[in-house]
């Protein structure tokens, strides 16, 4: 009974060219979810703007002109969110 020699598979060439220096990748992570990383920090730092001027004393007006920003994105979601919902149960 003879032993059969198994071939290797043959490494194929890469189509990018790495470099010693690139690490462990977390540049092209950063690089492909950088809308994510983006929408936490906004987030985190919506939430600790929002903790510092809740113990200022600001006037009507200032919390007016602070939201009014906030109230036109969310008209805005409506204004696509209501006609959807609208033609999705009628149709």
């Amino acid at each position: 009974m003879a032993v059969e020699e198994v071939e290797e598979p043959k490494k194929l060439k890469s189509r990018g060219k790495k470099r010693k220096d690139q690490g462990c990748g977390c540049g092209q992570w950063v690089r492909r979810n950088v809308f994510l990383l983006l929408l936490l920090l906004a987030t985190v730092s919506g939430y600790i703007l929002g903790l510092v001027l809740q113990s200022q004393k600001l006037t009507n007006q200032t919390i007016y002109l602070i939201g009014f920003p906030g109230q036109l994105v969310l008209r805005a979601f409506l204004m696509i969110i209501v006609p959807l919902l609208f033609c999705s149960l009628v149709l």
